[in-house]
């Protein structure tokens, strides 16, 4: 009975490949066909004889899903789904090699395909659906090939947030100094000096003399009188200045945040488990599904198709690694301080960041196997980008005793 293998491969050198092993277990080139959207570069040519063939290049457009689609549908039947499955691994980059043979090679050609790294397309389709894929559309285009490169990595990203602590002005208040003239009233006290004529008449009883006898003439006599009043005038002095202006002052402040990250653990899963063989009778025409491994196995009366699969997985997660955290060595931190530290007028509030810096930064996956020396450039420039205003050779001891720590 006429049987038809089916393996799917991430990418047209594999199912090349595949077919070379096929060709070496002695498969005829005839009996091998490929269908692909990318030939790798490279069209198959007279000294293939014929043997593999890719039915299209991503060149052609979206129209060479539709072809790729009707020929799984033949080979499937219409109302399978399965050729829809086929016709989306074909889509999103890879290849899919099929093996004309009969009942007794049909094992062998199995194993080979197996052996080759043909994927299990039903684990396949069930990571697509959990990723949004609702069914093959026929109409869509094909991957090119970074679509597909990004796709077959699984590529999981390593996050790591930086702190960074910059600088900004707010309004601390205003002076304002006002210039205005004022008037009070003022009072001193003046002394005034005033001089007055008197006239005193005292009575005399005597004989007159020689010099009272010339008084018998006529005669004037004038007495001044004075008297001060008070002069104001006003003189006006300089008695204060007020000087205007700024006075600029630094201070240091520690800034405390965390940090998140991503690491990735990668475990082996499985290994060599065998898959449990069961029969199931699908509604399709009558068509049987076998699980033989890890592959599938549809028969009716056109005949057999076959899908062998293999399982890579990688599994994302926070990993420990062994490396013990901050808090199970912070303890050793004090002591340090009291020896090198406590005398500089730093309390252990102000350092405890550098401790911690240092213990964190060995963890980073860029020093992980870095030497002191060789990393302290780096390690400076980062400390200072992320705590302006501390200098680095006042917290260097204490990065570097947290870098030790790391490790010890």
């Amino acid at each position: 009975m006429s049987q038809t293998v089916v393996g799917v491969f991430d990418s047209y050198q594999a199912a090349e490949r595949a077919a070379a092993e096929l060709g070496r277990l002695g498969f005829d080139r005839s009996e091998l066909q490929i269908q692909a959207t990318d030939d790798g570069g490279r069209s198959p040519s007279a000294a293939d004889g014929g043997s593999a063939q890719a039915s299209a290049h991503a060149d052609e457009g979206t129209g060479v899903m539709a072809s790729i689609r009707h020929f799984f549908r033949e080979l499937f039947g219409e109302d399978d789904e399965h050729a829809g499955n086929y016709a989306e691994a074909v889509r999103r980059g890879g290849a899919v090699l099929t093996v004309q043979t009969d009942d007794n090679r049909l094992d062998v050609a199995r194993q080979a395909l197996t052996n080759a790294g043909a994927v299990d397309i039903d684990e396949r389709v069930s990571s697509w659906r959990s990723q949004g894929w609702s069914g093959h559309d026929a109409d869509a285009a094909p991957y090119s090939r970074e679509q597909a490169k990004a796709e077959r990595e699984n590529v999981l990203p390593v996050v790591q947030e930086q702190l960074e602590v910059g600088k900004r002005q707010v309004s601390g208040g205003a002076v304002r100094v006002v210039s205005r003239v004022v008037s009070r009233p003022v009072q001193e006290n003046v002394e005034l000096r005033r001089e007055e004529a008197v006239v005193d008449r005292r009575p005399v009883d005597r004989e007159a003399s020689q010099a009272d006898l010339a008084a018998f003439e006529e005669r004037t006599v004038e007495v001044q009188e004075m008297a001060e009043r008070p002069v104001v005038q006003k003189t006006a002095r300089v008695v204060e200045e007020v000087v205007v202006g700024k006075r600029v002052s630094s201070e240091t402040q520690v800034v405390e945040d965390t940090v998140r990250s991503t690491e990735v653990n990668v475990e082996r899963v499985g290994g060599g488990a065998e898959r449990s063989s069961d029969d199931t009778t699908a509604a399709n025409g009558g068509q049987t599904e076998r699980r033989v491994g890890a592959t599938n196995v549809v028969s009716n009366d056109a005949g057999t198709q076959q899908a062998a699969g293999g399982v890579v997985g990688a599994v994302s997660g926070a990993a420990s690694g062994g490396r013990r955290s901050f808090a199970d060595v912070e303890d050793d931190f004090p002591q340090d301080y009291q020896t090198n530290y406590a005398n500089s007028g730093a309390s252990y509030e102000e350092i405890q960041p550098a401790y911690r810096g240092g213990y964190e930064l060995h963890g980073d996956s860029r020093f992980a196997d870095s030497d002191w020396n060789d990393a302290e450039p780096e390690l400076r420039q980062r400390w200072e980008s992320e705590h302006p205003g501390s200098a680095w050779e006042r917290v260097k001891a204490a990065v570097r005793r947290g870098w030790d720590r790391a490790t010890s």
